[in-house]
């Protein structure tokens, strides 16, 4: 078999086959997995830039099987499987040594693509299957020139509800006018809201999953540490670039410089017009980097400011909520941790953290309110917040608490809690033991007997993979799941 390679000097951007090297990767060709069979006129195109994507790539181009016609791969020097597995699923596989410039890569993928319209994904993204009919019914609108998709930003150590949505323009029309400008965190909405009108893009509910923010993906591409390079490289070139400040702001703050992350917002933000579709985030990292700075007051002011101007901003409150939390003010933190719930998830224009509009903001309310000895509406916050997230440590961790402290000593629902919490960090005979407790209880619940029931049918399934997870003790703190 022949495959797509990175090319030599002087064939930089070729489509070119060279002998297949011997990897470790999946044979995709030898798996029944048929690749795209594209028609003689390609409508959709995806295109793609990767590098080293091997793990990845399979799932990012498995979700778009029956959804494109033609996928556009280009390679800016792998070193493992990634241009292999990309034309064993499909791809046409370009190569193009990487220049340090996002935009010139897309700009160079999108060059080799023959469909009317252009989807772009990143290898560590996926779309849902729901999403592809409502996909291809976008491509009829003869208005439209391009469409937001909802980019779903899975946060922690596994996708869940834990994750931030982002507005991205994913689809758009293939022209020659349409290209993508800046070095890093590369946009195309100005090119084309240039060529015709704010009014050619559309915002719909689709969304894209990415992984790529999960704590092992990002800690082992470093992905902080190299933006902030590129980022430095551009600003020398423009330095008062409001947005190349802004993305340099929240690289610094991902990499925990708060003092320079904070003078790099404050610069950002002076002047800009309110409506930049940047700059509520702008002020959201502000508020996180001088919290983190425990610059409390001056955290307070720029948090009513922002509030002010983006009054349905549900992460605004959370994080107001959070600094007067640490100040002893959980009164007043009450009420904005009431209001996120109040407003839910952040609108769709607003990059949001899902969860401060729900589990999250019950959770701090449980734990404000066992602060204040109000153990019912503690444990009330509690239940909340692991119906929403039933693995949540921290909630299952309070709610024992309360359940503990109350004359009914251990209740089943206080055993369930106690089960999932050995579950979780692996200790399967104490979870076994704490389920059998809630189940044989006197006032045990249908509840008791369907997790008992989940409980060994996980087991089982450990026992038939070849895992034994007992006595195996997992580390799990807030910030990570």
């Amino acid at each position: 078999m022949r495959m797509a390679c990175p090319a030599k000097d002087g064939n930089q951007g070729k489509f070119i086959t060279c002998p297949q090297q011997a990897v470790n990767a999946p044979n995709y060709a030898a798996s029944g997995l048929e690749p795209y069979q594209r028609p003689k006129r390609a409508i959709l195109s995806l295109c793609l830039i990767a590098r080293d994507e091997e793990e990845d790539l399979p799932r990012c181009l498995q979700s778009v099987q029956g959804l494109v016609d033609e996928i556009i791969l280009l390679d800016t020097g792998s070193q493992d499987s990634t241009p292999r597995i990309a034309q064993e699923l499909g791809a046409r596989v370009f190569s193009s040594p990487w220049a340090g410039n996002f935009s010139q890569a897309r700009n160079e993928a999108i060059s080799h693509a023959t469909g009317d319209w252009i989807l772009i994904l990143d290898a560590d993204e996926e779309i849902p299957g729901s999403s592809k009919d409502e996909i291809r019914k976008l491509l009829s609108n003869k208005a439209a020139e391009g469409y937001l998709f909802r980019v779903v930003n899975f946060l922690g150590c596994r996708p869940s509800i834990n994750h931030e949505v982002t507005l991205s323009l994913r689809l758009f029309r293939k022209r020659p006018e349409y290209q993508y400008q800046g070095v890093v965190h590369e946009q195309i909405v100005s090119s084309i809201v240039a060529a015709r009108s704010q009014s050619a893009i559309l915002m719909t509910d689709i969304e894209i999953y990415h992984y790529g923010y999960l704590n092992p993906s990002y800690e082992k591409k470093n992905k902080a540490a190299r933006n902030l390079t590129l980022l430095r490289q551009a600003l020398s070139q423009d330095p008062q670039n409001p947005y190349l400040l802004y993305n340099l702001g929240v690289s610094l703050y991902q990499q925990g410089a708060h003092e320079e992350a904070r003078a790099t917002l404050e610069a950002a933000i002076e002047g800009a017009c309110p409506d930049l579709a940047y700059l509520p985030r702008a002020y959201k990292v502000l508020v996180l980097s001088l919290k983190a700075l425990q610059q409390f007051g001056v955290a307070l002011k720029v948090a009513d400011k922002a509030i002010n101007l983006y009054r349905d901003y549900t992460d605004l409150y959370f994080l107001r909520g959070s600094i007067l939390a640490q100040m002893g003010n959980f009164r007043q933190a009450i009420a904005d941790f009431e209001q996120c719930l109040a407003l839910g998830p952040a609108p769709p224009r607003y990059d949001g953290h899902a969860a401060l509009g729900g589990y999250y903001a019950h959770y701090r309310l449980g734990r404000l309110y066992e602060e204040l000895s109000e153990p019912q509406k503690a444990l009330s916050h509690y239940r909340r917040t692991l119906e929403q997230e039933p693995e949540f440590p921290p909630a299952l961790l309070g709610a024992l608490r309360v359940l503990e402290q109350s004359d009914e000593g251990m209740t089943p629902l206080a055993w369930l809690y106690k089960a999932r919490l050995f579950a979780l960090r692996g200790e399967a005979s104490k979870a076994e033991d704490a389920y059998l407790l809630a189940a044989a209880h006197p006032k045990a619940s249908p509840e008791s007997y369907l997790e008992l029931a989940q409980f060994y049918l996980r087991q089982s399934e450990t026992i038939r993979t070849g895992g034994n997870n007992d006595g195996e003790t997992t580390t799990l703190t807030l910030h990570d799941c």
